[in-house]
């Protein structure tokens, strides 16, 4: 049973990063019907709960990870899965955004503080992606925070037959695919343009998730696959 745990716990970042990985491409394809959106705020609670499980390993740890999971993608799911008057209120979603975006700081937090408590293999590795992936959407989720208090603060420079550069006429799982997308491009400093800033907040989040982004990848990254190269030279000369 001991040797179970240990084997789950030594590859729990790849099972993660492989549902990160998923939520974003699901987000772009389940958007249109009321059933496609109740599937991508399922699979939303499915991540943030599997998250809960990754980054708590003791029972309490892991009961309290749960319970803000289930909290943050209740609202979630509450607030873009169904359209009722009383979950289409700014505040509603404004509160749902916050949830969703306290409990993946606090993963990635987690999950940062863990890199770098051990020995750098492979399942740490993973875990470093996993929290590039985490930046993604956590910026994705202040850009969708951003717009919904300010549906002018971004311009889609692309929208066909709709001449208008006000999120407001998006739904909120709508808005969140397209912020995913938005974010990605940002964070890997491809920027299509298609998807512009121009409000001075939207602005500076986004050269911020930039540099965030670069300085991520050439830095921590960089660092860990050099130390877990060492590491394995060192173990075959040994």
């Amino acid at each position: 049973m001991a040797y179970r745990r240990k084997r789950r716990r030594k590859n729990n970042y790849l099972t993660l990063l492989i549902s990160l990985i998923v939520l974003p491409v699901a987000a772009s394809f389940l958007q249109d019907s009321h059933w496609e959106r109740v599937c991508l705020s399922a699979l939303l609670a499915a991540v943030m709960v599997a998250s809960s499980f990754t980054i708590a390993h003791k029972k309490r740890g892991r009961i309290i990870a749960i319970a803000l999971a289930i909290l943050a993608s209740s609202l979630w799911g509450l607030g873009n899965a169904f359209h009722l008057p009383a979950f289409d209120w700014i505040a509603f979603q404004v509160a749902s955004c916050l949830a969703s975006l306290t409990f993946l700081l606090v993963v990635s937090m987690v999950i940062i503080t863990d890199i770098f408590s051990g020995k750098v293999d492979f399942n740490r590795l993973c875990a470093s992606i996993c929290v590039y992936l985490l930046i993604g959407l956590i910026f994705a989720l202040l850009s969708m925070l951003i717009s919904t208090l300010h549906p002018d603060a971004y311009r889609m420079s692309l929208l066909t037959g709709i001449p208008s550069k006000d999120f407001s006429i998006y739904t909120a799982s709508e808005r969140f695919s397209i912020f995913v997308y938005y974010s990605f491009a940002t964070l890997s400093t491809v920027g299509y343009g298609d998807v512009t800033p121009v409000g001075r907040v939207a602005r500076t989040f986004s050269w911020l998730e930039a540099i965030i982004g670069q300085l991520y990848l050439t830095v921590m990254v960089a660092r860990l696959v050099g130390l877990h190269i060492a590491t394995a030279g060192k173990e075959e000369e040994a």
